[in-house]
């Protein structure tokens, strides 16, 4: 069975960027989560990291995506695939509207 994996976005707002992801990146790991990839752009004003994070469960992902909305300095964040439902999840959000 394949890991459930996450990609995403996220922009720094920050006079110290590195600090900043190094937030980032610790509270992934305190959260048991596997750095796939990481990319970083600095500019002269802004500063931006993309990141794929694998985990054992789903709801790990779905935990490390709320904290990080919770960083400080850590803006415009970007989920590009997500995690699918698990089939107990699906079930109780019922069927799709028409």
């Amino acid at each position: 069975m394949n890991s459930p994996t996450l990609s995403l976005t996220f922009s720094i707002d920050s006079a110290d960027p590195m600090a900043t992801l190094e937030q980032v990146l610790a509270t992934a790991r305190r959260g048991g989560l596997c750095l796939a990839s990481i990319a970083f752009t600095h500019g002269a004003h802004d500063a931006s990291a993309a990141m794929r994070l694998r985990a054992d469960d789903a709801d790990r992902l779905d935990l490390f995506v709320l904290r990080l909305g919770n960083l400080i300095d850590v803006g415009d964040v970007i989920c590009h695939s997500a995690p699918p439902l698990p089939a107990t999840a699906a079930m109780r959000a019922g069927p799709a509207a028409p």
